[in-house]
């Protein structure tokens, strides 16, 4: 897939070191050494102050990924169109403060009993959500200038590097959790305030205005596309965050610092779908610009297929050694098996319907976006609200994985319906039968009961017949391809 194919290699290399380093912070340290409750406070403070930063935005990210291909021209400072993402940065987080200000005594209330630490500790949405908002503009940015590789560096790679080396300090010197809480602040703002810097060294970012390039029609155009993504974004942040805060809010910030630690692992899969569409924004976004069908339809057909290669091994490396994860975590973790088996199901199906979010956002069915986002919006309240009492954090996985099923079905029919978009092929089902073998061939491995040990059988099965078959009957020539060059670089080492 030429560049996106470059980028999202490098951006999942760094977001996987990344997840690495987080797993062994996040999933090993944090549970031995911060409370339940203290983990919740720390992912109910993330999860509101990406509900907050993104109001802030306006909705101007999407602004970014679609229209900045018309300012592209770095000799001409890009038509002013930084000093446009500044203003509204300040713009945006006036209005953050204002809404954190004001919201206060809703999102605590109700609460303060079982989450008074979400009470001492709320006045850090403030700096949290600033993060957020500039980031994400410059997360934009630097997709829209096809480089997705260096806010991933930031975000994904060298903060969680701070992070372990923070809750390592935290173990040596037993200093006290508010102090935990200043330095993790200061380390969440780290990434947006680097790639300012990384940005104004490239001369990226000047900010002389050229309100002349602003004709009526551009103007009106980004003010409807930024009203709609202002109400979409909202929509996406809130539910990638609500069962967070509706877990708080039912069940308490214990139980919401187990759902996080569970939802860590179900999200692994994730990760290269997320580097795929950091990498994709821009060539599709110009590929629409310039009526490029087809590029766009082999673009989907390829991501479909690349994310569900990748997909499968990682949840059968998951799910498979699941009963081994648990052995290393305090017991109270275990009710999060059946939220990571949700989540990465949800998160399988994702990655098998490729970049059509991307897709659709920077389509001229841009609005659909944002009408599919409230309703499953909705949708996800209720489901939340009848399965959390039910099954606990697990109602919530499942809340959440129905919501993304429901999400992407109804993106598929959209494409296949207006542009007659098919993806798939007899490839998929050779896949599925692949996975399936593999899957079922795990399980007669004999067991040494020592739970390294297995997992590492398990993981050298998974990956010797699942890869072996996928590469020997050339599901995927990018794959193919990728894995020869990396042959070739060896051996030319050699």
């Amino acid at each position: 897939m030429g560049i996106i194919g470059k980028q999202s290699t490098r951006t999942v290399f760094f977001s996987y070191l990344g997840t690495g380093i987080g797993f062994l912070s996040v999933g090993i340290l944090y549970p031995k050494l911060l409370t339940p409750s203290q983990i919740g406070l720390i992912n109910i403070i993330i999860a509101l102050s990406l509900i907050f930063g993104q109001l802030g935005t306006f909705g101007f990210t999407n602004v970014i990924n679609m229209k900045f291909t018309y300012f592209r021209d770095k000799n001409n400072k890009h038509h002013g169109f930084p000093f446009l993402m500044f203003l509204v940065i300040l713009a945006g987080a006036f209005v953050a403060f204002l809404l954190i200000i004001l919201f206060k005594d809703l999102v605590i209330r109700q609460n303060v009993e079982d989450s008074i630490l979400l009470y001492q500790y709320y006045y850090l949405l403030i700096p949290a959500s600033f993060a957020v908002l500039v980031y994400n503009i410059f997360d934009a940015y630097s997709r829209s200038l096809y480089d997705p590789v260096v806010s991933a560096f930031y975000k994904e790679f060298l903060f969680r590097v701070f992070v372990l080396i923070l809750i390592g300090a935290f173990a040596i010197f037993t200093f006290p959790f508010k102090w935990f809480m200043t330095f993790y602040m200061l380390l969440y703002a780290m990434p947006s305030m680097a790639l300012i810097v990384v940005f104004y060294r490239r001369n990226e970012l000047n900010l002389k205005p050229e309100f002349s390039y602003l004709n009526r029609n551009l103007v009106r155009s980004m003010a409807n596309i930024s009203i709609y993504a202002l109400i979409g974004g909202f929509g996406s942040i809130a539910t990638a965050s609500i069962d967070k805060i509706m877990i708080n809010k039912l069940l308490g910030l214990a139980d919401t610092g187990i759902y996080s630690i569970a939802f860590l692992f179900g999200t692994v899969l994730k990760i290269p779908a997320s580097a795929l569409s950091k990498s994709s924004y821009g060539i599709i976004a110009d590929a629409w610009k310039n009526n490029e069908l087809g590029i766009i339809k082999a673009i989907y057909h390829k991501s479909c297929l690349n994310q569900l290669i990748v997909g499968l091994y990682l949840f059968l490396l998951i799910w498979l050694n699941i009963d081994y994860l648990f052995e290393y975590l305090p017991e109270e973790y275990s009710k999060g098996r059946y939220v990571i088996l949700f989540l990465s199901v949800a998160q399988l199906f994702n990655m098998a319907t490729g970049i059509n979010s991307v897709m659709l956002i920077t389509s001229k069915y841009y609005r659909f976006h944002t009408y599919l986002t409230g309703i499953l919006l909705v949708a996800l309240v209720i489901t939340n609200l009848i399965f959390i009492p039910l099954y606990g954090i697990s109602g919530a996985a499942l809340g959440s994985a129905i919501t993304l099923l429901l999400t992407n079905i109804i993106r598929y029919g959209l494409f296949y319906i207006k542009f007659k978009m098919q993806p798939y092929n007899y490839k998929f089902l050779i896949i599925l039968l692949i996975a399936t073998f593999t899957f079922f061939g795990c399980l007669v491995l004999p067991k040494t009961n020592n739970g390294i040990i297995d997992a590492m059988i398990n993981g050298v099965f998974i990956t010797l017949i699942y890869g072996t078959f996928i590469i020997v009957l050339n599901l995927s020539d990018d794959i193919n391809s990728k894995l020869n060059d990396f042959y070739q670089y060896f051996k030319r080492m050699l």
